[in-house]
């Protein structure tokens, strides 16, 4: 067996089951990774690129290094797997669960086929000390899923970086291609810390992963907790990469209604002139109670959402007026559904996976025509 602990001593002893395991970099091919910029070039696991730090918010420089919509994905003949992971850093919120904020999520089907379901969790033991910062997973195939061959998509942590993911396959055993995606170009997501993910209890059940499976679609995440404000340099280069749709989220970070208005127009505008044709999708944040008052990021007064609701809403009136035809709207109001939405957040704010469901079955319809 080639332990992890022979490639890196750092790893601890783990839950590694078998004993004719090979290590694999997930930069080597025929891994494919999704949702991240140009990893296999860079080897590295970040958001944007690293050239842009000069011009980015410090919030945004720090979470661009959290891989929250990054997917590793290839197809094996093996019967088991395991993984090994190094994170960047000790990451421990109050309100979100270590699996969500650290953890990978493993997702499998027979090969070839879309129908992806969650089989485990891997995730830290404890996040206490810097040693928690590594740890191993591994997965047995059971009868349920039982095929000679098999897809495999791994969902990366929300709220943390990752410096190496191995991936271990039984000796002897191939490793494949994973199936295409049936909308290539990604879907590009813009907005807010539930954009980013928080706060779902693993990376797998955030509105935007669901909607990816459902669609079978690639995607990019560019969900900024807290920092993501409609700035102009980060419009213009969403504005320079190829997508087949873009969602326009960010109203939560927004600090007043008056910067929303500011900056809301403008943005869907860069993007429109660079995409003629493109479907642009803005949505407001989900609103419970309907009339939801929050602390601004100062913590000092609050805002109604109302008013930032309908900020969104008159630039999509100013776009559908000018002609654009491709440009959808979603009243964050209707994304938690009609019945128990206190059941949807952990805070009032962030949306639990119930909530996050919610908003994918909300959005699904939209997105789907959007996309045809």
């Amino acid at each position: 067996m080639k332990n992890i602990s022979e490639i890196d001593s750092n790893f601890k002893t783990g839950r590694i089951l078998a004993d004719d395991m090979v290590f694999h970099d997930c930069f080597e091919e025929p891994f494919e990774i999704n949702g991240l910029y140009r990893p296999r070039e860079n080897k590295n696991f970040i958001r944007l690129p690293e050239e842009y730090q000069d011009t980015l918010s410090d919030g945004v420089k720090r979470l661009m290094r959290h891989t929250s919509g990054g997917r590793i994905r290839f197809s094996t003949n093996s019967p088991y797997l395991a993984v090994a992971v190094e994170l960047s850093s000790v990451s421990r919120m109050m309100h979100m669960p270590s699996s969500g904020q650290s953890g990978v999520d493993l997702y499998t089907c027979q090969r070839g086929t879309e129908d992806y379901a969650f089989r485990k969790i891997f995730l830290p033991y404890d996040m206490a000390s810097e040693a928690d910062k590594y740890y191993e997973g591994f997965y047995e195939f059971t009868r349920e899923d039982d095929f000679k061959e098999h897809e495999v998509m791994l969902h990366l942590p929300l709220y943390n970086g990752v410096k190496r993911i191995h991936i271990g396959v039984k000796e002897g055993c191939r490793i494949f291609p994973p199936i295409p995606y049936k909308i290539q170009k990604p879907v590009i997501f813009y907005g807010s810390s539930i954009t980013q993910g928080g706060c779902a209890s693993r990376p797998g059940n955030t509105y935007i992963n669901h909607l990816s499976r459902w669609l079978c679609c690639d995607f990019i995440n560019l969900g900024f907790s807290g920092s993501a404000k409609g700035e102009n340099e980060l419009a213009k280069f969403i504005a320079r990469q190829e997508m087949s749709a873009f969602v326009l989220d960010y109203d939560a970070n927004a600090p007043t209604a008056e910067h929303l208005r500011e900056t809301h127009y403008a943005f869907y505008e860069t993007i429109r002139k660079a995409h003629k044709k493109l479907p642009v999708l803005m949505i407001s944040m989900p609103r419970y109670p309907k009339r939801h008052m929050v602390p601004d990021l100062a913590g000092n007064r609050e805002r109604d959402l109302i008013d930032s609701n309908q900020v969104i809403m008159e630039s999509y009136l100013r776009g559908r007026q000018s002609g654009d035809e491709n440009l959808y709207y979603i009243d964050g109001e209707s994304l938690f559904g009609g019945e128990e939405q206190d059941a949807c957040t952990v805070d009032f704010l962030h949306p639990n996976d119930l909530g996050f469901f919610r908003m994918a079955k909300t959005i699904y319809p939209v997105l789907k025509k959007a996309l045809k």
